[in-house]
């Protein structure tokens, strides 16, 4: 009697090996979305665990476009190594990594998500919690 219902189907603008960008906008940013990065097969906690057969993990993410002529020289070695060091710091975004959608001439980097940018920090747009003004200035 109840027949089960199709999961919606996500509208995607660009679907790589890795990296899935939807088409719905993070915030109010420019050229900034709403996406997923797939970890490796076998990658982290899993890997740890001993297990062999794993599907990749989806992991949300606010993607970042950026048009191939607007990348300056060098870009790709300054990605590898954010991805590759793998920052940790409360006051700077994780690169889980990028594809290039050659096609279409775009890069799309996957960041870790976040809440507000500096920019609407600075303009009043953001009212989260945020560190006192002496302690900003000191990690500034």
């Amino acid at each position: 009697a109840d027949a089960e219902q199709p999961q919606p189907v996500e509208d995607f603008l660009f679907k790589g090996e890795r990296l899935d960008c939807k088409k719905k906008i993070f915030g109010e940013g420019f050229f900034l979305f709403d996406g997923y990065w797939k970890e490796n097969e076998n990658a982290g906690a899993e890997k740890e665990r001993g297990k062999s057969k794993t599907s990749n993990l989806k992991k949300e993410a606010a993607i970042r476009r950026i048009k191939n002529e607007d990348c300056l020289d060098g870009w790709e070695d300054v990605a590898d190594k954010l991805v590759k060091d793998n920052l940790n710091h409360n006051n700077i975004l994780r690169v889980f990594g990028y594809e290039e959608d050659v096609a279409n001439g775009w890069r799309y980097f996957a960041l870790e998500p976040y809440s507000a940018t500096l920019y609407e920090y600075c303009d009043g747009e953001y009212d989260g919690a945020m560190p006192n003004e002496s302690q900003v200035l000191y990690q500034f």
